[in-house]
C-alpha cells in the first residue's frame, strides 16, 4: 500500500511539472528573466506551489517591518500577481503546506505584534476563500512543515517567542487537528531544515537552538512516532534548505554555515 501511495504521488508530481512547464513563459536554460512584481514588499512570507501552477504568496513582514495578512498568487502564463483574499489572521515566519485535496494549510509565525502564534487556517483555491483550522498545540515560528504521503502534515521545531522547540505535531486533513507527537527533536531547533525522504520519513537538519547553530540531524518515522539521530552536518547552519532529489535518494543542503 505504501508503494501504491507513493508512485501516486510521483505521478502526480511529474503531471503537475508538465503542466506547470506548459504554462510557464519560455525562458531559454541556465537563466533569470525577470516577470511581474508582487503588489507588496514582503519578507519572511511564504510561498506554495498549487494544482493549477499558480503559486500562492502570503503574509510576510511589509516594508514597515510590521507582519501583514495580504496574499497573492502568481499566475506563470501572464507573469503577474493576482489579488487574493487576506488571512484571517496577519503572520509572518509560518509555514504554507499543500493538502494532497489541493488546498493549503498556513500555521504559526508571528503575528502584527511580533508575538509567535498557534492559530492555523486553511486557503481553498477552488472557492478562493480562508476558514479557521484549530490551532497547533504550542506557538511558533520559524517551524518546518512537511507533508507526507497520506496526507498528514508534519510540523517539527520553532521557536515560541522565548525559546526554540525540541517538540513535534502532526496535522491530519482528515479530522482538521493536530496531534502532539510523543517523540522529540534531539535538539530544540527553529530555522532548521526538512524534507520528506522516499521511505516516508521526514529529514531534519541543522537550526538554531537559541545559542548556536547545529550539526546535528533527526529523522522522524511517522508510522512510529520516534526520532533517530542521523549523520551529522559537516558544517553547523541555519536558514538553510534541504531537498529531495528526484534521481536518488539523496539530501541537497544549502544556506550559510555558522
Amino acid at each position: 500500500m505504501r508503494r501504491v501511495t507513493s508512485a501516486l504521488v510521483v505521478s502526480t508530481v511529474v503531471a503537475l511539472c508538465l503542466a506547470i512547464f506548459a504554462a510557464a513563459p519560455n525562458v531559454p536554460s541556465n537563466t533569470w528573466a525577470p516577470t511581474g512584481d508582487m503588489s507588496q514588499a514582503r519578507a519572511g512570507g511564504a510561498a506554495t506551489l498549487l494544482r493549477d501552477g499558480r503559486v500562492l504568496v502570503s503574509g510576510g513582514l511589509d516594508e514597515n517591518g510590521v507582519a501583514t495578512a495580504s496574499v497573492e498568487r502568481y499566475g506563470p502564463a501572464g507573469g503577474s500577481f493576482l489579488s487574493t483574499p487576506s488571512m484571517q489572521m496577519a503572520r509572518a515566519n509560518h509555514t504554507s503546506t499543500l493538502l494532497p485535496d489541493g488546498r493549503v494549510l498556513v500555521a504559526g509565525g508571528v503575528d502584527a505584534s511580533g508575538i509567535a502564534v498557534s492559530s492555523a487556517e486553511i486557503y481553498d483555491p477552488q472557492a478562493n476563500t480562508w476558514v479557521a483550522s484549530p490551532p497547533m498545540y504550542r506557538a511558533r515560528s520559524g517551524q518546518t512543515a512537511i507533508a507526507l504521503y497520506d496526507g498528514r502534515v508534519v510540523i517539527a521545531g520553532g521557536n515560541d517567542g522565548s525559546v526554540s522547540l525540541d517538540s513535534i505535531e502532526v496535522y491530519d486533513q482528515v479530522t482538521g487537528v493536530f496531534t502532539l507527537s510523543n517523540a522529540s527533536l534531539s535538539a530544540a531547533r527553529t530555522g532548521h531544515a526538512a524534507s520528506l525522504l522516499y521511505d516516508g520519513k521526514v529529514f531534519i537538519a541543522g537550526g538554531f537552538n537559541g545559542t548556536s547553530a547545529l550539526r546535528s540531524v533527526d529523522i522522524y518515522d511517522p508510522w512510529a512516532d520516534a526520532v533517530a539521530a542521523a549523520a551529522r552536518l559537516a558544517t553547523a547552519r541555519a536558514g538553510h534548505s534541504a531537498t529531495t532529489l528526484l534521481s536518488e535518494c539523496e539530501r541537497a543542503r544549502v544556506g550559510r554555515g555558522l
